[in-house]
């Protein structure tokens, strides 16, 4: 075998390929390029789009740099093409992905629904027709030290012996969260006060005190003034919506049975166990 490398003849075969690829990316082919016909329909769509940006029509001194720059941009296209540059690059196949989905969806129709099949559909989907459960309250908090608890069942006496105009006040190294809370969802309440927080209030008396409500800020003294429990929308306050989900689903079912079609055209295998086994250190 290293007879064979020091042999000259090898050398002079892969000095040659070497500058015979060199000079093919430095000095394009010479023989027929193929035709480059930058049609009037093109122009037109050049100029449009230079109105876009630019609220004019172009110049014919700007419409000839337009053509000139579209050309050049077309040549090293077709050569970027022939070196072979477009495989293996992420963006170019992801661009031309999206731009063949656009095309085949833009050719999906969907007809117009009927009453009937819009109210199965908001039927089979009732929960996401639902208004959730809404709370309106106030906080009064004492955040973490030596004695919160304490401090915060001192201030929950104070607060149901008189009424107070402001109660806030009472707190202890209050925060920017909200002293006064309008008709909040729970998900919007959990996420400041945490998991669970909510239940408590949905079983608080209204406009009573109770306390001290632990979270991960502090101790927290609560006035429930309105629940409004979670209710179906009717299907006739809500049929355009409704409508418009419809619509959206019939499309992705409509792509993804493009997608199978398209699928069922490739031998398709997935070496995702193999994968795993190697980073795990299987052999």
């Amino acid at each position: 075998m290293s007879k064979i490398i020091k042999e000259p003849l090898l050398h002079f075969f892969l000095i040659g390929a070497g500058l015979f690829g060199v000079y093919h990316i430095l000095n394009p082919r010479q023989g027929p390029p193929g035709e480059i016909t930058v049609s009037a329909q093109k122009i037109a769509e050049l100029a449009a789009i230079w109105q876009m940006q630019w609220n004019r029509p172009p110049t014919e001194e700007e419409l000839d740099e337009i053509i000139r720059n579209f050309l050049q941009e077309e040549i090293l296209y077709r050569e970027a093409l022939e070196l072979g540059l477009d495989q293996n690059d992420i963006l170019v196949r992801r661009r031309l992905a999206q731009k063949l989905q656009f095309i085949l969806e833009d050719k999906i129709e969907i007809k117009d629904p009927t009453d009937e099949e819009l109210k199965a559909f908001y039927d089979a989907n009732r929960d996401n027709y639902k208004e959730p459960t809404r709370l309106t309250f106030q906080q009064v908090a004492v955040l973490h030290q030596p004695g919160a608890e304490r401090k915060a069942t001192e201030i929950l006496r104070a607060l149901r012996q008189q009424p107070w105009d402001s109660p806030h006040i009472l707190g202890v190294n209050r925060t920017a969260v909200p002293e006064k809370w309008e008709l909040s969802t729970r998900e919007e309440i959990e996420r400041v006060f945490g998991s669970g927080f909510s239940d408590k209030l949905l079983t608080a008396d209204l406009n009573t005190w109770i306390g001290p409500l632990s979270s991960g800020l502090g101790f927290h003294l609560i006035k429930v003034e309105e629940i409004q429990r979670d209710a179906w929308l009717p299907f006739e306050t809500i049929r355009s919506r409704v409508e418009a989900d419809w619509r959206e689903y019939q499309k992705t079912q409509a792509w993804n049975a493009q997608i199978q079609r398209m699928a069922s055209r490739y031998s398709i295998r997935i070496e995702k166990e193999e994968w795993l086994k190697s980073c795990s250190g299987e052999k």
